[in-house]
């Protein structure tokens, strides 16, 4: 009897905390684009920097997602000749992620009305443009310099720069290919489809690459089996319920 109760309690509680989540029939958004098509919009291999990574994949966040992600670190300069060499300086880092978001106002939240004459309470937020691409960029204490980028109403650009000066990011940005993000036609947009296919790619170790097929489940639908599964319970109790009344009828107490 305390199991069906705290069984009923549990669907109960869930039924509660789906009920405030979005339903997933009302998510539309445009299909990403391969991976491999944002690796093109990337750096390849450059003269001082040496390539560490280079990933992809596909999945499901707030919508159909692809990501690209390379990261690079700054070759060690060997010491002039009969020059001693010098205890080495902290190695200059840089990772570039870019995200097709399909267009779902989900991911692109952060830019809408952008302006880079709204005042920002924190002086290490600031809000400008590279190569007319709306930026927003935060350098933390240690120097860490963060720059997300929406290009073409559709794709973030992040920029992570460890142990450089701030005119780096134009820099880095110059290596980018942005016209590759821009010729991307738009597609139709679509409801979540009810199968998504997740993917992990690396470039430089293809034998890790992974792909397999994820079921979605919508809030409605979820809802329904829940409400189906609390019926079917409540009809468990009931038929306990009145078991228990046969097997232990009542007492009648006589007078005393």
């Amino acid at each position: 009897m305390k199991t069906v109760i705290i069984v009923l309690s549990f669907l109960l509680l869930i039924g509660v905390n789906i009920g405030i989540s979005q339903d997933a029939n009302d998510e539309e958004g445009m299909k990403p684009v391969n991976p491999q098509l944002l690796w093109e919009a990337m750096a390849g291999n450059l003269e001082d920097w040496k390539m560490l990574k280079s990933t992809g994949e596909m999945g499901l966040g707030s919508w159909l997602e692809s990501k690209a992600l390379r990261e690079y670190e700054r070759k060690e300069s060997p010491p002039a000749a009969g020059q001693p060499k010098l205890a080495p300086a902290p190695l200059m880092w840089t990772r570039i992620l870019i995200t097709d978001t399909g267009k779902h106002p989900e991911p692109l939240a952060e830019f809408k009305d952008f302006s880079t004459e709204t005042p920002i309470e924190d002086s290490r937020i600031k809000k400008i443009r590279i190569q007319s691409w709306p930026t927003v960029t935060k350098t933390y204490d240690d120097g860490l310099i963060v720059a997300n980028m929406m290009v073409a109403e559709r794709f973030l650009v992040e920029l992570v720069l460890k142990n450089q000066p701030q005119q780096n990011l134009r820099h880095w940005c110059r290596h980018l290919d942005f016209n590759v993000l821009e010729s991307i036609p738009d597609t139709e947009v679509i409801p979540l489809p009810p199968e998504v296919l997740m993917v992990k790619l690396d470039q430089m170790n293809p034998k890790k690459n992974k792909g397999y097929m994820m079921a979605t489940t919508s809030e409605a639908e979820l809802e329904q089996e829940l409400a189906a599964e609390e019926e079917e319970l409540r009809e468990v109790m009931s038929d306990f319920l009145e078991l228990e009344e046969e097997e232990n009828p009542p007492r009648l107490s006589g007078p005393e």
